[in-house]
């Protein structure tokens, strides 16, 4: 006959005439005493922290190496612009750029493409306001949307970043990136694609360029 787990701790330490144990075996008792008490109730921790990781892993690694990548392209281009700038700079004075010009140039190459997205998005965003609206009511993207960029919005074609917020059934919340494509037909914009770019159920773990999260 399967026994029933004790309602409380020290019924179950009567149960188990633990008074006499030492502290070490008393609280090696008390774990799984908790175990018991978990499994009683039908929520298994580890599984919810396992799932926890597990929708977590892909969009951190996503954005992480992300970042990570442009941070480093951009470094190499600041790099090869300071080095040209001191080749200039040695031949008409004889002095080239130090370790600070380089980072100033590293961090004007990394916010040139967000200056860029911005002003696209400003000039251009009250045309793609109905396609989001019409991706959100449609249900094309998981979660609600927080925000939208405009990468780029030529005559004819443009895209788009979505990031859309999410809340897990554990409590917890997550982040879903989609690249959104457009064309123009006549004076109309029309949705052609919803591609997942980083989203929480592993399809996808890729980055924007530039990074968005």
């Amino acid at each position: 006959m399967r026994s029933v787990p004790p309602r409380s701790r020290e019924d179950y330490f009567q149960t188990k005439n633990t008074s006499r144990l030492s502290l070490s075996e008393q609280a090696r008792c008390t774990s799984f005493y908790a175990r018991i008490v978990v499994f009683q109730e039908g929520q298994n921790q580890s599984r919810i922290f396992a799932g926890m990781h597990l929708e977590m892993v892909p969009i951190i690694r996503g954005e992480m190496f992300g970042i990570l990548a442009y941070a480093i392209v951009g470094l190499v281009v600041a790099g090869v612009i300071q080095l040209f700038r001191g080749l200039i700079t040695r031949y008409n004075h004889g002095e080239g750029g130090g370790p600070l010009q380089l980072v100033l140039t590293w961090i004007v190459v990394m916010a040139i493409p967000y200056v860029w997205v911005e002003a696209q998005t400003s000039m251009h965003s009250n045309e793609f306001e109905p396609i989001i609206e019409e991706v959100a009511k449609r249900e094309l993207v998981d979660g609600n949307v927080a925000y939208f960029k405009v990468l780029y919005a030529r005559n004819d074609d443009a895209k788009l970043v979505v990031v859309c917020n999410g809340d897990y059934e554990w409590g917890g919340t997550y982040r879903n990136i989609y690249d959104l494509r457009l064309s123009k037909q006549g004076t109309t914009w029309m949705l052609d694609m919803v591609d997942p770019v980083n989203t929480s159920d592993g399809d996808s773990a890729g980055f924007t360029v530039p990074p968005y999260w």
